[in-house]
């Protein structure tokens, strides 16, 4: 994988006879590379040599970002709790057409565990972007990007370990109710409704980020001393996300 990525940045770089001479020689640790000939060729081009690995680098740490991390995160979560479908299908479909609360639960335990984190990790990936955006240089330092990442993952964590708690009081309170076993289920009574309310909150905290970042984005479009490279790079972002944001506030 990284001989492709080397050899793609490479042909950016470099003539494409010579390119594909110097991918030769790396790709099988060649002795050419000791010949005069060859030494003279890459010390000619040891500038473009050096282009190439910034590039290699900021390639890297681009993909290292927090927002991708939380954005992989959502994913996840999303993907886990997307299959408990199948569970309630199943029973529909066998005939069983209903099971006790409390075996719904223990089915149902990784899928309340993660669309809490998934609805979590869909506000601080808004967050992760506001942050960006109003303290650029502060937020572009690795350390700063990381202690954002662990506070996000530390609080969804915990939010959701008191979701799941929370459900279990209430399944295991009234364990022989009936139910077709879908995740909805095992929010009874208050719960539910507060689950709900925490909910619209969270997805509303969540549009903020976005309107927000709307907002600091069009004010500074009008300072001419902003990089528009940068700008442009953030608007993509921005809209990517959006996106994003628009599916989940859609349901």
């Amino acid at each position: 994988m990284a001989m492709v990525l080397v050899g793609y940045i490479i042909h950016d770089y470099f003539p494409p006879n010579e390119a594909s001479t110097i991918i030769f020689n790396l790709s099988l640790k060649s002795p050419k590379l000791s010949h005069l000939n060859d030494l003279i060729r890459l010390c000619n081009c040891k500038e473009k040599l050096i282009l190439v690995l910034f590039q290699l680098k900021r390639f890297r740490s681009t993909l290292n970002s927090s927002c991708n991390y939380l954005i992989a995160i959502d994913a996840l979560f999303t993907s886990i709790y997307q299959s408990s479908n199948s569970i309630s299908m199943y029973i529909v479909l066998t005939g069983i057409n209903f099971i006790n609360l409390d075996i719904c639960f223990y089915l149902m335990i990784y899928s309340i565990f993660s669309i809490t984190m998934s609805l979590c990790s869909t506000f601080f990936i808004g967050f992760d972007r506001l942050l960006s955006v109003i303290f650029p240089i502060t937020f572009a330092k690795n350390k700063n990007s990381r202690i954002i990442l662990y506070f996000s993952i530390g609080i969804s964590i915990i939010y959701s370990f008191y979701t799941l708690w929370s459900c279990m009081e209430i399944c295991l309170s009234i364990p022989k109710t009936q139910v077709i076993c879908s995740i909805t289920d095992c929010f009874q009574k208050d719960l539910g409704q507060m689950s709900f309310r925490n909910s619209i909150i969270i997805i509303g905290c969540s549009t903020l980020n976005y309107i927000i970042i709307w907002i600091v984005i069009k004010y500074r479009s009008y300072n001419k001393s902003t990089n528009k490279k940068g700008a442009d790079y953030t608007q993509r972002i921005f809209k990517s996300l959006a996106v994003i944001m628009s599916m989940v506030f859609a349901g």
